[in-house]
């Protein structure tokens, strides 16, 4: 990053396709700059707009705002957004002869806000807390044979936590060695206005190596885990694949 300028702007293009969605395309594109110039330690703050279509009609609109403050004891993220997700889940029978299940197609429409505000206590190690608002409306592609529509759930999942992270990553964008270890906590709660009350556990792990030495090729490795404890909606299910686990049918198991 040039560090003469002020701010520098970044776009990348996103195109992509699958079975489950269809073919995406979008653009994500960012700003980077210093709030205080006289700073050298904090990583430069950022803001990011993102949106993504598919044939699937599935879409995205989402904002997000880093912010390094004060020799980056301060790390505050505001992550906002809006969309409708068209996908499919396994509908698991028993008894029934020669076969296990059906799949059902269903669309999420979600509206979202996060707000997560981190200080580092010790060196490389951050304590924070977050919350979430998240207002949903699942419709199933199953019919309801009473009315004949079909079937919806609403569910509102917010939440109040904390996290802890560590972070050795000698860049925060492009690391290339270090740690990244992030444990986040929240409880959802009708005190909130949420209509369950359920926990949400997320550990990442992630470790960075630069193979040559020279920054061009880096091996990263990942542990990851996302549990969902109590009386936890469809929506608030997690699902298991995108980036971390392939090999079966995507939305197969939650």
């Amino acid at each position: 990053m040039d560090s003469t300028k002020k701010v520098t702007f970044a776009a990348i293009p996103v195109v992509n396709y699958n079975r489950s969605l269809g073919f995406m395309a979008g653009a994500m594109v960012s700003a980077y700059y210093k709030l205080d110039r006289s700073d050298t330690i904090s990583p430069s703050s950022s803001t990011m707009v993102f949106g993504m279509y598919s044939t699937s009609k599935t879409y995205m609109v989402m904002g997000m705002q880093k912010l390094y403050l004060n020799e980056d004891k301060w790390r505050a993220d505001l992550i906002f957004g809006s969309g409708v997700f068209f996908f499919q889940f396994f509908k698991e029978f028993s008894g029934f002869v020669n076969q296990d299940g059906v799949w059902v197609d269903y669309s999420t429409e979600a509206t979202f806000t996060i707000a997560d505000v981190k200080r580092r206590v010790f060196k490389n190690l951050y304590l924070g807390i977050r919350t979430e608002l998240m207002n949903t409306q699942t419709t199933f592609g199953v019919r309801n044979p009473i009315t004949g529509n079909d079937l919806t759930s609403e569910a509102r999942m917010n939440s109040l936590g904390y996290n802890f992270l560590f972070d050795s990553r000698d860049d925060v964008n492009f690391p290339t060695k270090g740690y990244y270890v992030q444990f986040k906590n929240g409880f959802v709660r009708e005190d909130f206005n949420a209509t369950e009350n359920f926990d949400n556990f997320e550990l990442a792990f992630n470790t960075f190596w630069d193979i040559n030495k020279n920054a061009k090729s880096v091996l990263v490795s990942r542990v990851f885990a996302d549990i969902a404890a109590g009386e936890v909606p469809f929506q608030g299910q997690n699902m298991i694949g995108g980036d971390d686990l392939r090999g079966y049918s995507e939305g197969r198991f939650r």
